[in-house]
């Protein structure tokens, strides 16, 4: 009889029916940088303003522009479908949160938190696994389950040189926490499970400019590179049988789970280090077609610099090493002075193509997608409500199915004169 370990390899088919994607299960997970737009009122276009006239939220070298503080705060709904097999899964969380401070149009200051990556994904193998042990039949069934991810807290400022140069910064500090349960059904009774947490750590920086060659023409740009690589803390627990199918090692009256959690005291507390180590850059040219309409081009690239991804627990043994995106996107601007309703709306649309390359087989995974956003001006400070949808079609080359991308988030944008000393009435 071959080994159970063995039989396991060979028998162990990755099913997708519960996970949020494919790319979940790659390295840290799914970067959020890939699932649609980072937030409604940014849109496709990260780098070149798209807020407003001459603001991108997401390019801090474009903030002191501002005429107002700002608070943000964006929510997201994700769907994603594969088609063979036919599998639905979505959900919704908030994906941004940011507080921008102009100071006298020369420089700024903010904060932000955003989710980094998703790390959700379960699989579980296709067949179930039959062979015989001490003169009895065992059917087993194998499953790995992830949940947790990365979140980002960015301190980010701004500062005009003169008219047509600025500069901006970001220091993101990335944290965050995953938990990851082996277990091996028998018989579908109860579970022997193996369970591991992880607790990560790392910061990136990221520095910014805008250049403005013309009225009409300014170009944007940015780098990304890492200060301190992603570290993560991971505790193994000992394997125990999980008689209440709950997945956690607990007491569960009249019946607990095996061994009895408070005889089992086996742990192992590893450290790895440079889990992930990114390095990238974007341009960005945008041209004003007139006083109130942008037409923007994008280009982003990516590489991941670490090769010690694979020390991590990953449903699938690959992460994205190589990326590449392009874009281009129209906004119409709302007209500020104008009383019409209709005259105090954005309209946005975009288009982008991406490629990933896999590290492990060099396999690719390549997108395309479309954004179209509405975003409404309400109150003499420019309180701002925007809405946007994005939909895209992601294929691999070493899978036969089709994933569809849906994303709706809705922004809301508060201002108001901020630090200023009040006029004594």
């Amino acid at each position: 009889m071959l080994p159970i370990k063995i039989l396991f390899i060979v028998s162990f088919w990755i099913s997708l029916s519960f996970s949020q994607g494919r790319m979940n299960a790659f390295g840290i997970g799914n970067l959020y940088l890939n699932q649609g737009s980072e937030i409604a009122s940014s849109d496709l276009s990260i780098l070149a303003p798209s807020f407003q006239k001459n603001v991108s939220l997401t390019n801090p070298s474009t903030w002191h522009d501002l005429k107002y503080t700002f608070l943000s705060i964006s929510y997201s709904l994700n769907q994603v479908q594969i088609n063979t097999p036919s599998n639905i899964n979505g959900y919704s969380s908030l994906s941004n949160v940011s507080w921008i401070i102009p100071i006298k149009s020369k420089t700024s200051f903010g904060i932000s938190m955003a989710p980094y990556s998703d790390q959700r994904v379960q699989l579980t193998s296709k067949d179930t696994s039959t062979f015989i042990a001490y003169n009895d039949t065992l059917e087993v069934l194998q499953n790995i389950n992830r949940t947790g991810g990365l979140m980002s807290f960015k301190f980010s400022g701004s500062y005009k040189i003169n008219e047509k140069i600025s500069f901006g910064s970001t220091l993101n500090f990335l944290f965050g926490s995953s938990r990851t349960n082996e277990s091996i059904l028998f018989n579908s009774n109860s579970s022997i499970i193996q369970n591991t947490r992880r607790s990560y750590n790392g910061l990136l920086s990221q520095i910014y400019l805008s250049f403005k060659l013309s009225e009409r023409t300014s170009i944007y740009g940015s780098l990304m590179q890492t200060l301190k690589p992603l570290e993560s803390i991971s505790l193994k627990k000992g394997l125990f049988e999980d008689l209440n199918n709950n997945e956690y090692h607990d007491f569960y009256s009249p019946i607990y789970d095996f061994p009895n959690p408070d005889s089992l005291d086996i742990s192992e507390e590893i450290k790895l280090k440079e889990l992930h180590n990114p390095f990238s850059y974007s341009f960005s040219i945008s041209n004003n077609l007139n006083d109130r309409s942008k037409i923007s081009l994008e280009m982003h690239s990516y590489n991941e610099l670490s090769k010690n991804v694979e020390s991590i627990l990953l449903p699938l043994n690959n992460w994205i090493d190589k990326s590449s995106s392009q874009k281009i996107s129209y906004t119409r601007f709302a007209d500020d002075l104008s009383l019409n309703p209709f005259d105090k709306m954005i309209f946005r649309v975009g288009f982008i193509n991406k490629n990933h390359v896999l590290e492990k087989n060099k396999s690719e995974v390549s997108e395309v997608g479309f954004l179209i956003g509405i975003g409404f001006k309400f109150k003499p400070v420019g309180n701002q409500l925007d809405f946007g949808y994005y939909h895209g079609s992601r294929k691999y080359s070493n899978f036969d199915g089709t994933e569809l991308v849906q994303q709706i988030q809705i922004s809301t944008s508060l201002s108001d004169l901020w630090f200023v000393k009040r006029r004594q009435k």
